[in-house]
C-alpha cells in the first residue's frame, strides 16, 4: 500500500480582514465547509512578510508574458513549502479562488480601487490557466464613479460565477449589462456558522449589545454623522429606562475608540466587550436583543432569530431586515427619540416581540437553506 498521502488541492481565498470579525466568520464558514478537502491559502498582499510577495508579483507583472505563464514564473525560484507557507501561491498551486470580499466593491470604497485592480490581471491569469473564480456572496454597488465601473466590469469579465448577497446588489450589477447566468442572489454565508455561547449564558439574558461603527462617523453625510454618538447614547438610555442591561460588543478592533467616546459621555460607562468572533456569535446568541450598526453582527443575531434593530450607511442593512422579513427594523432617521422609542417597542412589548420572532425564525431557516444549496454548487464548479 502507498504510504504517501497525496497534497489536499490548494484554494486561495481573496478579500477576508482579519481585524473585521464578520470577515473573520466568512474565514471560518469557508474552512469549515471545504477545509477537510482543500488546503486554505489567503491573500495577504498587505501583510508581513508578503513585501517579497509583493516583490515577487511586481517583477513577474514586468517579464514578457510568454515567461510569466512558463516554468520561469518567478515564484518557482522558491522551494514550495515556503512559498506556501509565506502565502506566495503559484497558478499551478491551486485549483481555485473565492473572492470573500464581503463589501469591497461600490462607489463607497473608490479610495480601494487602485489597490483592488491587482485581481483584474489575477483573475484573468487563473481564468487561462483553467482554474475557477468565483465571487462568494457580498455586496455590491452601487457603481456611479467611472474608475469604480472599470474596475468591477473588468473583473466581472474574469469570473465563472457571482453570488450577491441581496437583490439591491444583483440589480446595481445588471446595470452594468453584464451577462445575467452569471449571477445568483444568496444570503451571507456566516449565518450557518454556531457561535460558542459563555458557560455564563443565563447572565446574558437581560443584555442588549450595542455594536458601534465607525463607518457611521466615516461614511455617512454630515447630517447623520454629527447625530450617530447622541443617537446611540439616547438608544442606551432607554433600554436603561425599560430596565435592560445595555452592553457594547465590539465587532471590530477599529472600533474600540467610537466605544470610549460614547462610555465618555455617560454617567455609568458600559462593559466594553472584545471577543473571539465565534464567542461574539455565542454571546449574541444568548443575548435579549441586538442594535447594531455592523452589519455581520446583525446577521449573527438574525440567524439566531434575535430581536435586532440597526442602523444603516449602505444599502445591505435594509436589505438584511427585507429578506429576514422585518424591514420596520432599521431605524430611518437618527434625530427622533420617538423612533427610538418606537423601535425599541418592537423588542420590548411582549406581543411585538413575539410576532417579530416568529418572522425572522422562519426567514433564518430558508436563508439556511440556500446558503447550503449554494455550497453545492461552488463544490461542483470547483470540482468540474
Amino acid at each position: 500500500m502507498n504510504s504517501l498521502v497525496a497534497e489536499k488541492k490548494i484554494i486561495e481565498v481573496v478579500g477576508p480582514s482579519f481585524q473585521n470579525k464578520g470577515d473573520a466568520l466568512m474565514s471560518y464558514a469557508i474552512e469549515k465547509r471545504l477545509g477537510s478537502r482543500y488546503k486554505i491559502a489567503y491573500d495577504t498582499k498587505t501583510q508581513a512578510p508578503f513585501f517579497l510577495a509583493r516583490l515577487i508579483h511586481g517583477v513577474n507583472r514586468r517579464l514578457p508574458r510568454q515567461m510569466r505563464r512558463s516554468k520561469y514564473y518567478l515564484a518557482h525560484l522558491l522551494p514550495k513549502t515556503l512559498r506556501l507557507s509565506w502565502q506566495i501561491i503559484d497558478y499551478n498551486d491551486i485549483c481555485g479562488t473565492l473572492d470573500c470580499s464581503g463589501f469591497q466593491y461600490g462607489d463607497q470604497w473608490i479610495r480601494l480601487a487602485h489597490k483592488l485592480s491587482w485581481r483584474i490581471d489575477h483573475y484573468r491569469k487563473l481564468r487561462e490557466s483553467g482554474k475557477k473564480v468565483i465571487m462568494l456572496p457580498q455586496a455590491f454597488g452601487p457603481f456611479q464613479s467611472k474608475i469604480v465601473r472599470e474596475l468591477i466590469l473588468n473583473i466581472l469579465n474574469n469570473v465563472d460565477l457571482v453570488f450577491v448577497r441581496d437583490k439591491a446588489s444583483a440589480h446595481n450589477l445588471l446595470d452594468l449589462k453584464i451577462d445575467t447566468s452569471l449571477i445568483k442572489i444568496v444570503p451571507d454565508i456566516t449565518n450557518i456558522i454556531k457561535g460558542k455561547r459563555p458557560k455564563d449564558d443565563l447572565l446574558w439574558a437581560d443584555r442588549v449589545c450595542i455594536v458601534p461603527n465607525k463607518r457611521m462617523l466615516d461614511m455617512t453625510k454630515s447630517a447623520v454623522r454629527n447625530k450617530y454618538i447622541d443617537f446611540i447614547i439616547a438608544i442606551i438610555n432607554e433600554v436603561r429606562k425599560r430596565k435592560l442591561n445595555p452592553v457594547i460588543l465590539l465587532h471590530e478592533k477599529g472600533d474600540y475608540p467610537l466605544a470610549k467616546l460614547i462610555n465618555s459621555r455617560l454617567g455609568i460607562p458600559l462593559l466594553i466587550i472584545d471577543e473571539d468572533p465565534i464567542i461574539t456569535k455565542g454571546i449574541i446568541g444568548c443575548c435579549h436583543s441586538v442594535i447594531s450598526s455592523r452589519y455581520h453582527a446583525l446577521v449573527s443575531a438574525l440567524s439566531q432569530s434575535i430581536p435586532s434593530l440597526g442602523t444603516t450607511w449602505t444599502h445591505k442593512y435594509a436589505s438584511l431586515f427585507e429578506e429576514f422579513g422585518c424591514p420596520e427594523c432599521i431605524f430611518e432617521s437618527l434625530d427622533s427619540y420617538k423612533e427610538v422609542e418606537k423601535k425599541l417597542d418592537l423588542l420590548t412589548n411582549p406581543y411585538m416581540r413575539s410576532h417579530l420572532i416568529i418572522k425572522i425564525e422562519e426567514k433564518a431557516d430558508i436563508a439556511k437553506k440556500n446558503v447550503l444549496k449554494m455550497w453545492e454548487i461552488v463544490e461542483m464548479l470547483l470540482e468540474s
